[in-house]
């Protein structure tokens, strides 16, 4: 069973061409467990079990790539006799890792139910046996031969079962029940009902077990009744065995309690971390500052987790070209939906960075010049590690140079030109700073390239004032989208649903408005028109066509052909299967190094579709990758590797198509299609070539026909010689720069 279940992991691994990486966000709002096992550590934050030896004092994240089963890990348990860890994914799977380290699956449960049940509530354990508490009833397996004892098919949401003494105790919403332990039950009737009193069960001894759920409690068993005593009040984030009895962790300035098991009391100790210990009288303890080992009393240095550390969500992307970093924000968001809207957060504004290895804080120190929240980065094409962002109100927009904050324009220092609301950024292709909002008594701005580089607030003077252009002009300040595409035209939304999209362009030398236009809908290539409401997302791809996603789907334009009367856009309706993306609620899109579109979506997870939005390359979601939402929030692509990274309600993932490559390693290069017939109109795509190489196509008579330059590990070509003409019938070579044949395909004219 586990040996299938492998190989069909690894089918999918090799399938999808690509590794995942889900970041974990290790900030104090997500931690869940700490379970000390010995000569590991285990923690679970943010849906990520992280491997902590103590030998070496590092961490590690537990996934596929480290023996794991699968992804999404909703709780981690503890047999302390045995020193094992038990880890309950989303789906049902099971993994025991035991003192060694060693990872064993146990699968049956997500193989043998119903979808609706396929949740695992709590586990505990009584010798060799694991009781698993679930969405259909009751299962029990037999650790020593890995098999399943009994399925107890209760048809009722279980939230714990135990075995005590020689008793099953079942908790469901309605109570507890209790019946033999070697009896199988079909029915909750079939068993007794001694107390209404529900909770996680977790075994004492064979006449005692604590119950837990809002209130801590000593349960004393005779026979099939029960007398329960109250022990602590309040919900426990964590309770586990220990040396001398058990601990019980509130995670909060309520402490942690010690449990007697001998007196069945528990006394109450300082300490506002989850505290768990193999060690008698000494603690290990996990809070948001790392995990630290106290001995006798005394605090060692806090070792911290690698992640995410934004509290709760993250939202906006960015890549930083001049740190080679990923850049992560929270703040306000700006999606169109109440559902979906995030608070700005009075007084929360946090930005960490990705450098391919490590995340770091990088928020700019105090006084924190956007206290109420910001938006989206604009990274500074032409000043290194400069990038600006704008404020939610009365902060206006930053400039962040080296992580630190120089300045920031507000309404005072512009002589009013400045909005007081939110200000959409963009840089044109001369690198002039153009900010925008819709907000009334605002002036459409830019800031020349040579007056952006004071670490001084410039003089009002400085500014290019104008009048915004007609239709700009609207109630809502959040979620204002703006892009730069094509012969430096400008494109505008307010994004509520009766917003016009605003066109525009200006004279390159004075910067003023030469000519504007505005559209609350406009005409397909097929004439049919498109209302784009509620719009999420302006973006220009690496040529400058423009990509508006909505409600309404995503449309792709040139926008300086706008001002044409026969004005038409392209309506993407590529399709996946059952899934089109016409009319689907498109959150953003961002272009890749190919120039491919990255398309986030509400509900329906991340597409890669190609530059002229016919085909859908890829297509995940929460059913084929490790994606835990299908709601997509940001998508961003880091242009030194093309990997695409990701924000979404359950945290930060990242993609990488091409994953890694060394160098000298040209036995894993390969290409699609192998043979290129007649009709064939697309791009020939050679994968896990030498990264960023120029390499040539060479024919059977070894003479060069043409040359095509790797973007990461992936190349393309267009099946034709240098003069663009399409190549002969006959058999093709690709070859590095030192003749090494690295991919053979064939050609059909």
């Amino acid at each position: 069973m586990a040996l299938s279940l492998v190989i069909s992991l690894t089918m999918v691994a090799q399938e999808s061409e690509g590794v995942w990486t889900s970041h974990a966000n290790v900030s104090s709002a997500n931690i869940t467990n700490c379970i000390d096992n010995g000569d590991y550590i285990y923690s679970l934050i943010s849906n990520t079990v992280f491997k902590f030896d103590k030998a070496t004092s590092t961490f590690t994240a537990m996934r596929e790539a480290q023996g794991m089963s699968d992804t999404k890990v909703v709780q981690i348990y503890q047999n302390y006799a045995k020193r094992q860890v038990v880890v309950a994914y989303d789906n049902a799977n099971i993994d025991v890792i035991d003192a060694n380290g060693t990872i064993t699956n146990y699968p049956q449960i997500r193989q043998a139910v119903s979808r609706s049940a396929k949740i695992i509530n709590d586990i505990t354990f009584a010798g060799d046996k694991m009781v698993v508490a679930t969405g259909f009833g009751v299962a029990i397996f037999n650790l020593a031969n890995r098999g399943v004892e009994a399925f107890y098919k209760l048809n009722t949401n279980v939230t714990s079962a135990a075995i005590v003494g020689d008793k099953l105790w079942v908790a469901v919403a309605g109570g507890l029940y209790v019946g033999n332990a070697g009896t199988i039950y079909s029915a909750l009737s079939q068993m007794t009902k001694p107390s209404t009193a529900t909770g996680r069960i977790l075994p004492v001894d064979n006449t005692h077990f604590l119950l837990y759920s809002t209130l801590v409690r000593m349960a004393a068993v005779n026979g099939t009744s029960v007398t329960l005593t109250q022990l602590v009040s309040g919900t426990p984030k964590s309770v586990q065995q220990t040396p001398d009895g058990f601990v019980v962790s509130f995670y909060s300035t309520t402490g942690y309690y010690t449990v007697d098991p001998t007196t069945y009391k528990a006394t109450k100790n300082t300490g506002a971390e989850i505290r768990t210990t193999t060690e008698s009288g000494n603690w290990w303890a996990l809070d948001g500052n790392g995990l630290v080992h106290i001995v006798n009393g005394t605090a060692g240095a806090a070792v911290q987790l690698q992640g995410v550390t934004i509290d709760n969500y993250a939202f906006w992307l960015a890549y930083d070209k001049w740190g080679e970093r990923m850049l992560l924000g929270r703040g306000g968001n700006a999606l169109d939906n109440a559902s979906d809207w995030k608070p700005y957060d009075n007084n929360v504004y946090r930005v960490n960075a990705y450098d391919g290895e490590s995340w770091k804080d990088v928020t700019p120190p105090t006084p924190n010049c956007l206290a109420s929240g910001a938006y989206e980065f604009c990274v500074s094409p032409h000043e290194p590690n400069v990038y600006f962002i704008s404020g939610r109100s009365t902060q206006g927009v930053s400039k962040i140079v080296n992580d630190k904050c120089v300045y920031t324009y507000v309404r005072d220092n512009t002589a009013n030109l400045l909005s007081d609301r939110r200000k959409a950024l963009a840089f044109d292709s001369q690198n002039n700073l153009w900010l925008t909002s819709n907000r009334d008594a605002g002036k459409l701005l830019a800031l020349r390239a040579e007056d952006q580089k004071s670490d001084t607030v410039v003089p009002s003077s400085a500014w290019v004032s104008m009048t915004p252009p007609t239709g700009m002009i609207q109630a809502n300040f959040k979620k204002n989208k703006f892009a730069i595409g094509r012969k430096d035209t400008k494109v505008f939304c307010g994004g509520d649903n009766a917003s016009a999209i605003v066109i525009w362009q200006n004279d390159p030398t004075t910067l003023q408005i030469s000519q504007q236009i505005r559209f609350t809908s406009y005409n397909d290539v097929s004439g049919t028109p498109v209302k784009p409401s509620y719009v999420n997302t302006i973006k220009a791809d690496r040529k400058g066509y423009i990509w508006l996603g909505s409600w309404s789907g995503l449309q792709k334009f040139d926008p300086s052909e706008a001002f044409n009367s026969d004005f038409r856009v392209k309506n993407c309706q590529p399709t996946d299967g059952d899934f089109t993306l016409n009319g689907a609620n498109i959150y953003d899109v961002a272009a890749d190094t190919l120039n491919r579109q990255w398309v986030a979506t509400a509900s329906n997870g991340v597409l890669l579709i190609d530059e002229d939005g016919e085909r859908v390359l890829r297509h995940y979601d929460s059913s084929n990758s490790p994606l835990a939402s299908d709601k997509v929030y940001q998508v961003a692509v880091n242009e030194k590797t093309n990997a695409v990274f990701m924000t979404t309600p359950e945290g930060v993932y990242e993609f990488n198509e091409n994953g890694v490559l060394e160098d000298d390693d040209i036995s894993k290069a390969y290409c699609y299609p192998t043979v290129v017939l007649p009709d064939f109109t697309g791009m020939v795509t050679f994968k896990q070539v030498p990264r960023d190489a120029t390499l040539r196509v060479i024919n059977s008579a070894g003479e060069q026909v043409a040359t095509v330059t790797s973007t990461g590990n992936t190349a393309l070509w267009d099946a034709c010689d240098a003069t663009g003409n399409r190549v002969a019938t006959g058999n093709y070579r690709l070859a590095n720069a030192a003749g090494d044949i690295l991919v053979n395909l064939q050609v059909i004219k």
